[in-house]
C-alpha cells in the first residue's frame, strides 16, 4: 500500500500545478460541492453522523456526550494532520518557487532541489 502523503509530495511541483491551473485535468476535476463555502460544506458533512448519534443516545446523557466528544477528537486529529500536511506542501512550494526565481548555489554536499 502506497503512502498518500508521499504520493502528494511526489505530485507537488510548480510545473504540474501551473499546468493544472492553466489547462485543467479531468481526472483531477473538482465536484461542484468542492466550490461551496467551507462552513456550508462542514455543516452538511456533519449533519448525518450527529443525527445518528442523537437517535442512538438520549440527548445530554453521559453516553451521548462521550460519543460526541469521541467524534470531535477524531475529527480534530484528522484536521490537524491535514493542516500540517498542507503547511508542509505550502512551505515546499515556496522553497521551490524561491529556487526557481532566485537560485541559491548548493552548499558542499547539498542538492539544489528539495527532496
Amino acid at each position: 500500500m502506497s503512502n498518500p502523503i508521499t504520493k502528494t509530495f511526489e505530485r507537488m511541483d510548480l510545473p504540474r500545478i501551473r499546468e493544472y491551473l492553466q489547462y485543467g485535468a479531468s481526472e483531477h476535476a473538482l465536484e461542484p460541492e468542492a466550490y461551496e463555502a467551507y462552513n456550508t460544506r462542514l455543516k452538511r458533512a456533519g449533519e448525518g453522523i450527529y443525527a445518528r448519534i442523537n437517535d442512538f443516545y438520549t440527548e445530554n446523557s453521559d453516553e451521548h456526550t462521550e460519543a460526541i466528544n469521541d467524534l470531535t477528537e477524531v475529527l480534530t486529529a484528522h484536521g490537524e494532520v491535514y493542516m500540517e500536511i498542507g503547511m508542509k506542501v505550502g512551505a515546499r512550494l515556496i522553497y521551490q518557487l524561491l529556487l526557481t526565481e532566485n537560485p541559491i548555489p548548493p552548499q558542499k554536499g547539498e542538492q539544489n532541489e528539495p527532496k
